[in-house]
């Protein structure tokens, strides 16, 4: 069954801990567990730029002797600085899922119609009617 779910990515640096991308998705409840973080990915040197994809502040540059990788603790705060020279990094991406209720003006505007469709469907709302 389909049901609604906000995610929330976030990863510790050096003790820190660091939010992420805040996102509501609809995903078939057999396959999620929620309340508990889960691993999604482990970002290294290889796949850094993939962090900014899961909405974590930071910045990466590239040098002659490598990569810079600088992850914002705040807006005005001062980053946390690794540089792939000196440091391997192996920073694990979590995934904290909650199950929450959503106005039906939320169904009815997600962006995939047959996942909303279906969602109406097996919580007994039908639109059958309304499509002719």
């Amino acid at each position: 069954m389909l049901e609604f779910y906000n995610i929330d990515y976030f990863i510790y640096i050096k003790e820190e801990e660091l939010f992420g991308a805040n996102n509501i998705r609809l995903k078939d409840s057999s396959t999620m567990t929620e309340g508990i973080a889960e691993i999604v990915q482990t970002i290294t040197w290889d796949n850094v730029e993939k962090l900014r994809s899961y909405g974590i502040p930071c910045s990466i540059d590239r040098t002659k002797k490598g990569k810079v990788l600088r992850v914002y603790l705040s807006l005005c705060g001062c980053p946390i600085t690794l540089k792939e020279w000196k440091e391997e990094i192996n920073i694990p991406i979590y995934c904290n899922t909650t199950q929450i209720k959503v106005p039906l003006k939320k169904v009815f505007e997600w962006e995939n119609a047959e996942e909303a469709i279906q969602y109406l469907n097996e919580h007994g709302l039908s639109i059958s009617g309304a499509l002719k």
